[in-house]
């Protein structure tokens, strides 16, 4: 239930959130959750071998492939997802 303590001063969540630009972030996750939810109904129905070369190529773009250290990473998770939807239709 709600806390009984009285005169409760209200603070914003992201205060207390240690992640550097909270807003890029929900919006990384928005867009990364959208591509699985995607790929997932894209493939359902699809032989084995199918979806196993499309698991293959998103773990290629997304975690094997290096991020360049001094490049934003936000910024280069937008360029591999529009490769991304370039190869594989948009989400």
């Amino acid at each position: 239930g709600e806390c009984a303590k009285e005169n409760r001063s209200k603070v914003k969540v992201s205060k207390w959130i240690d992640t550097p630009e909270l807003t890029r972030n929900q919006q990384f996750t928005l867009q990364w959750h959208d591509l699985l939810h995607a790929m997932e109904e894209r493939l359902t129905g699809e032989d084995e071998g199918k979806q196993r070369e499309e698991n293959l190529l998103l773990l290629r773009l997304f975690y094997l492939l290096p991020y360049e250290g001094t490049i934003d990473f936000y910024t280069q998770f937008t360029e591999r997802m529009e490769h991304w939807n370039g190869q594989n239709g948009q989400i």
